[in-house]
């Protein structure tokens, strides 16, 4: 083997390294709202996900909001799902609904429109962490 194709060989293996570690899902942001409760954690298999505001039944305490990120090409959104539910279940949070950006007004509009002008090539999952009360009815 020539030197050539030792390092052809070489470049090959790093640009496949590199596209497979930027397939996962990362959380980039979390914007809290102020003045949260203590609450007991939830384990991130245990958070509901919905689809939307609307999908949420009864009274909720909303705790803040948080963006994940990946590649467009390799990261699945299951993967960006668990993602968020990860980080949703550090923070307090029993459930999460995906954020479409019509949800939350000015900010809403504001981070949508960051990431996507911001993350060509990148795909990108909003969502806001929510503790249900007691009394709601989860999936």
């Amino acid at each position: 083997m020539n030197k050539r194709s030792y390092w052809i060989g070489f470049l090959i293996l790093t640009l496949a390294f590199l596209s497979f570690a930027a397939c996962a899902a990362k959380t980039s942001d979390v914007f809290l709202l102020p003045e949260q409760k203590a609450r007991t954690l939830t384990p991130p298999h245990r958070i509901v996900v919905y689809d939307k505001l609307a999908d949420v039944p009864g009274e909720f305490d909303e705790i803040g909001l948080i963006s994940v990120k990946g590649s467009a090409m390799w990261t699945r959104k299951a993967s960006m799902i668990k993602e968020l539910q990860e980080t949703a279940s550090r923070y307090g949070a029993n459930a999460l609904y995906i954020h479409t950006g019509k949800d939350i007004g000015v900010l809403g509009k504001v981070l949508t429109t960051y990431y996507t002008l911001g993350l060509i090539g990148r795909k990108s999952l909003q969502a806001v962490m929510i503790y249900l009360h007691d009394g709601s009815k989860q999936k």
